[in-house]
C-alpha cells in the first residue's frame, strides 16, 4: 500500500473514531492486548458506568462477570476471551447472549470486527445491539400464549364436566396446568363459607411439584390465611397479592407453613362482587414478580373455575338471586353513605355549638354559637336540597339559581360547618382571598358553595393529622361584567396516582378500591361537583404528588355586582395614628395581614415570636392593638400577652392597648389562662378580612361603617294586619317570634277552610296572608283559588305568599299558577321574610 493511501487510511479511521459518540447504538473500540481505545456514551451508559475513566478502568471486568453460566435455553455461556479468539480468526464474529449488568437483565446482538487502528495494528471493534424490549416481549408473549391455551384446555374440560363427583379431579387438574404455565412449586384453590358469624376458607385442591411432601386439605379461618395486611375490607376480599415474600411483614404469617416460600401471587374470585374464595401460587425456586398478563388470566381463569363448582353443584339460580340481593345492598349503603356524610357534617357543626353554647357564661359567646348553628342550618337545608335533586343531578338536568351574594361570606358559613372536623383532627386551615376580588357576584352560591365544601371535605379525609389544607381564592379577570376567579383546595394528604386522575370525576369512583374502603365515601362528590362547574362555564382539575399531597382546582364565571365601596373599619377613626401589631410564627398569617392592612387601610407591624415582638416595642414603643398568636414556640401567646399587658398598664392600672388572641383553638379551650392574665379579645383563624375589620371596630369601640348597614331598614309594620294560614302548632309559634319586632299584628288558621272563612268574614281587616300550602280540610292552593274566585274588591289583588316546605321549581310555578304572588322556603329565612313584607305592606 502506497504511503498516501496508507495516510488516507489512518485519516479515515480517526475520523470514524471521532464520530463514535454520534452513533445511537453501543460501540467499543478494544487494541489486540484488550485496551480500551475508544468508547461512546451510549456503550458506557449500556454498561452502567458515569464516567469514561471508570470504564476503562473496569469495562473488561464488568463483561466478564455479566455473562451467566447458562444462557435461556440451557446451553454454558460461550467464554468472552473465546469470542475474542474468533473475531481474530475470522475476521468478524456475532452472537446473541444474555447478560447481567448490575443486577439489570439484557439481551444483546453483538458483532465483534477487526478493523485497522495504525500502520501495523488492528483492533477489536465491538457493535452492540440492545434487543432486551423486544426479546422479553417475545418470552412474555409466549408465556402468555401458553398461558391462554392451559386456560382454554381448562375451560374445555370445565365446560365437559356434568357432574359434582367429578369436579374436584377436575379442579385438582386445571389448577396443576395453571401451576405449570406461570412456573411455579406449589399452588391451592380456596372456597370461603362463613360457620356461626366466622369466615372460613377451605382448600378444594392442591397442586405441588415433585418433592413437595402431601398434606390434607384444611379449613381454617381466612383471617389466618392472610391476616391482618392483607384483609382490606369487611369481608377480608384480598384483592391481588403480587410480591416477595421478603416483602411481608414476619408478623402476618406463619413462618413454619411458609418456610423457604420467595414469592406469592394471590387473586380473589368475585363473582358480582361477592368474595367468593382466592386461588395462591408460591414459589420457592425463584424471588420475583408475577406479570399483569399472569395476574389478569389468573384471575379470569380463576371465576371460571368457582363457576363450573357452582354450577355442578345446583347453585346456579341461589347466586344469581344472592347477586341481586347484594347489589341491592350495596346501591343502598352506598346511598346512605353519602347523604350520612353530606348531612352529618352541619349537623356535627349545629350540635357542637348548641354544647358550647350551653356552656358559655357570656352572652357575646353564645350569639357566636347562635351564628354558627344558623350558617350550618343553612348549609344544612342546602344539603336537604340536593338530595331531594340528586335524580336530576343523574339525569344531567341540574339546574343554578342565581341570587346575589357576598363570596366572603359565603366562605365564613364553608369555614364554620367544617371546623369542627378540621380542629378535630388538628389540621391546619388556612385562607387567602385575592385583594382583587370583587366583594358581591351574581351567581348560585349553593351549588357554589357545594363544590367548595365537596373539596375541602375531601382534603380532610385524606389529610393526616397535623397536616396541612389551604384554601386559595383568585381573581383572573372580568371581562363585560363578568368574572372569572379560580378556587383551589391544597392539602398534604396521602395523593393520587397519575394513573387514577382520569377516574376521579367519573361517577361512583375513587382513586382506587382501597380507598374507598379505607376512607369512605360513594365517589359522587367530585363528579357533581365537576357538573355544577361545567354549568358556571367552567372546568376542574387535580395536580398531585402520590404521598405528598394534591391541589384540586377549578375556574367559574360569575356575574359581578358592583357597589359603592365598603369602609370595613369605621370612618370615626383616624387610622393615621392607630398602630397594630401581629404576632405569629407562620409566614402565610404574617403575610396575609401585611395584605389585609393594605386594604383596610391601617399600619402593621409583624414579628415572628415573642422575643422578637417584646424586642420591636423595647422600652418606648407603643402599639394600640396587638394581635398575637396563641400558639407559638419558646414563648406563646399567653406569655407574650402577660407581658405585653406589663409593659402597657400606666400608673393608674389602666392597660393603655387592646390586646387580640387568635388561634385555630376555640376560645374556651384558652378563655381561662387568657382572662387571667387579663384578655378579653379573641380572633378564630382561618382569617378573613372583615373579620379583623369586626375586631378592630369592636376594640375601638365603635361599629364597622359598612356600606350595606348605611342603608336605613324599615321593619316597622305597626297598624299592618296579616293572616297566616298555618297547621303545626310550632311552626305558628315561630312565625309569631320572627315578626314580633315588627309590631304587626297576626291571625292564625289552622287550615285552608278557616283562612278562607275569615277573609271572606272580614276582607278589609287584613293586608297581607301567608299561606302554607300542606293542609287538612283544604290546601294552600284551593285556598287561594277560592279567595281569588270571591266577588270581593280585596280578594282579586290582597297579595298571598306561599310559606312552604315544597321548594322545588315546580312548586314554585304551581304556587303562583294558584294565584299566590310570591314563594318563601321552609325553614324560614328572616331576612327573606322582612324583604316580602317590606315589598307588599309597604
Amino acid at each position: 500500500m502506497g504511503e498516501n493511501a496508507q495516510n488516507n487510511k489512518i485519516l479515515d479511521v480517526k475520523s470514524y473514531y471521532s464520530t463514535l459518540d454520534l452513533c445511537p447504538f453501543p460501540i467499543l473500540i478494544l487494541d489486540q492486548n484488550l485496551t480500551v481505545l475508544e468508547a461512546n456514551q451510549a456503550v458506557i451508559e449500556l454498561f452502567s458506568f458515569s464516567d469514561k475513566a471508570s470504564f476503562y478502568a473496569g469495562i473488561l471486568r464488568r463483561i466478564n462477570e455479566s455473562i451467566p453460566a447458562h444462557q435461556d435455553d440451557g446451553v454454558p455461556s460461550v467464554p468472552f476471551a473465546q469470542r475474542l479468539q474468533v473475531a481474530k480468526e475470522t475476521g468478524e464474529e456475532r452472537f446473541l447472549t444474555k447478560v447481567i449488568i448490575e443486577g439489570k437483565l439484557q439481551y444483546l446482538d453483538i458483532v465483534i470486527k477487526i478493523i485497522p487502528y495504525d500502520e501495523t495494528t488492528d483492533a477489536f471493534a465491538f457493535y452492540v445491539f440492545n434487543l432486551t424490549e423486544t426479546i422479553l416481549q417475545k418470552n412474555e408473549l409466549e408465556r402468555r400464549d401458553e398461558l391462554l391455551s392451559k386456560v382454554n384446555e381448562a375451560t374445555a374440560m370445565l365446560i365437559s364436566e356434568d357432574g359434582s363427583d367429578q369436579i374436584s379431579d377436575r379442579v385438582q387438574e386445571v389448577l396443576g396446568r395453571l401451576s405449570q404455565a406461570i412456573d411455579v412449586d406449589l399452588a391451592y384453590f380456596w372456597r370461603n363459607h362463613d360457620e356461626s358469624g366466622i369466615r372460613f376458607a377451605k382448600q378444594l385442591a392442591r397442586w405441588s411439584k415433585p418433592g413437595f411432601p402431601a398434606v390434607p386439605l384444611v379449613d381454617i379461618p381466612i383471617a389466618k390465611v392472610f391476616a391482618p395486611v392483607f384483609t382490606t375490607g369487611p369481608d377480608h376480599s384480598i384483592g391481588i397479592i403480587n410480591t416477595r415474600f421478603k416483602d411481608i411483614p414476619r408478623d402476618t404469617v406463619d413462618e413454619k407453613a411458609t418456610q423457604g416460600m420467595q414469592s406469592l401471587l394471590a387473586v380473589s374470585i368475585d363473582i358480582a362482587g361477592k368474595f367468593w374464595g382466592f386461588i395462591t401460587f408460591e414459589d420457592y425456586s425463584q424471588e420475583r414478580l408475577f406479570t399483569k398478563d399472569e395476574e389478569h388470566i389468573i384471575s379470569n381463569a380463576s371465576v371460571l373455575v368457582a363457576n363450573a363448582i357452582e354450577r355442578a353443584n345446583l347453585m346456579d339460580q341461589l347466586i344469581e338471586s344472592n347477586e341481586n340481593a347484594l347489589a341491592a345492598s350495596l346501591a343502598k349503603s352506598d346511598f346512605l353513605a353519602n347523604m350520612s356524610h353530606e348531612m352529618r357534617t352541619p349537623m356535627n357543626a349545629i350540635t357542637g355549638m348548641t354544647m358550647i353554647a350551653k356552656n358559655a357564661a357570656d352572652i357575646e359567646r353564645k350569639d357566636y354559637c347562635l351564628d354558627r348553628i344558623n350558617e350550618a342550618s343553612t348549609h344544612l337545608l342546602g344539603v336537604i336540597n340536593d338530595i331531594l335533586d340528586m335524580s336530576k343531578i343523574e339525569a344531567g338536568k341540574l339546574e343554578l339559581s342565581l341570587v346575589e351574594f357576598s363570596f366572603e361570606t359565603m366562605l365564613k358559613r364553608i369555614v364554620a360547618v367544617n371546623k369542627f372536623k378540621i380542629d378535630d383532627k388538628n389540621i391546619q386551615f388556612t385562607v387567602h382571598i385575592d385583594r382583587n376580588l370583587p366583594k358581591h357576584f351574581i351567581g348560585d352560591d349553593q351549588r357554589l358553595s357545594q363544590v367548595i365544601t365537596n373539596l375541602i371535605s375531601n382534603a380532610m379525609k385524606f389529610t393526616p393529622e397535623f397536616g396541612r389544607i389551604h384554601l386559595d381564592v383568585l381573581f383572573v379577570e372580568e371581562v363585560d361584567g363578568v368574572c372569572t376567579i379560580a378556587v383551589s383546595v391544597s392539602d398534604t394528604g396521602i395523593g393520587i396516582s397519575e394513573r387514577e386522575r382520569d377516574r376521579l370525576f367519573s361517577s361512583f369512583e375513587q382513586a382506587e378500591t382501597g380507598t374507598q374502603r379505607k376512607y369512605g365515601g360513594t365517589g359522587l362528590g367530585l363528579a357533581i361537583s365537576k357538573r355544577i362547574v361545567e354549568l358556571m362555564h367552567g372546568e376542574i382539575w387535580v395536580d398531585s404528588v402520590l404521598g405528598v399531597g394534591s391541589t384540586f382546582t377549578f375556574n367559574v364565571q360569575l356575574g359581578v355586582v358592583r357597589v359603592k365601596k365598603e369602609n370595613l373599619v369605621s370612618r370615626e377613626v383616624n387610622w393615621d395614628n392607630i398602630r397594630v401589631m401581629v404576632v405569629d410564627d407562620e409566614d402565610y398569617v404574617r403575610t396575609y395581614f401585611q395584605e389585609i392592612s393594605e386594604i383596610l387601610g391601617f399600619h402593621c407591624t409583624v414579628c415572628d415570636s415573642g422575643a422578637h415582638a417584646l424586642e420591636q416595642i423595647g422600652d418606648s414603643n407603643h402599639y394600640d392593638i396587638y394581635f398575637v398568636d396563641c400558639k407559638m414556640p419558646a414563648m406563646n401567646g399567653i406569655q407574650l400577652a402577660g407581658k405585653i399587658i406589663e409593659r402597657e398598664t400606666d400608673a393608674n392600672g389602666i392597660l393603655q392597648s387592646y390586646i387580640v388572641m387568635i388561634s385555630s383553638l376555640d376560645w374556651s379551650e384558652i378563655q381561662e389562662d387568657a382572662k387571667r392574665i387579663g384578655v378579653n379579645r379573641f380572633m378564630s383563624k382561618p382569617i378573613f378580612p372583615s373579620t379583623v375589620a369586626d375586631t378592630i371596630n369592636e376594640v375601638i369601640g365603635v361599629e364597622a361603617q359598612m356600606e350595606e348597614d348605611l342603608q336605613q331598614v324599615d321593619n316597622d309594620f305597626e297598624g299592618k294586619h296579616i293572616l297566616v294560614a298555618e297547621d303545626v302548632d310550632i311552626n305558628r309559634e315561630i312565625v309569631a317570634a320572627l315578626l314580633e319586632e315588627s309590631k304587626v299584628m297576626i291571625d292564625f288558621a289552622v287550615n285552608g277552610l278557616e283562612a278562607l272563612r275569615q277573609f271572606k268574614a272580614n276582607p278589609a281587616r287584613y293586608d297581607l296572608i301567608f299561606m302554607d300550602v300542606q293542609m287538612p280540610e283544604m290546601d294552600g292552593y284551593e285556598a287561594t283559588h277560592m279567595i281569588r274566585s270571591l266577588d270581593i274588591p280585596k280578594a282579586k289583588n290582597i297579595p298571598i305568599i306561599a310559606m312552604t316546605a315544597n321548594v322545588f321549581k315546580e312548586d314554585i310555578a304551581r304556587a303562583l299558577a294558584s294565584g299566590m304572588n310570591a314563594h318563601i322556603g321552609k325553614p324560614i329565612n328572616y331576612n327573606e321574610l322582612f324583604t316580602h313584607m317590606r315589598l307588599y305592606l309597604s
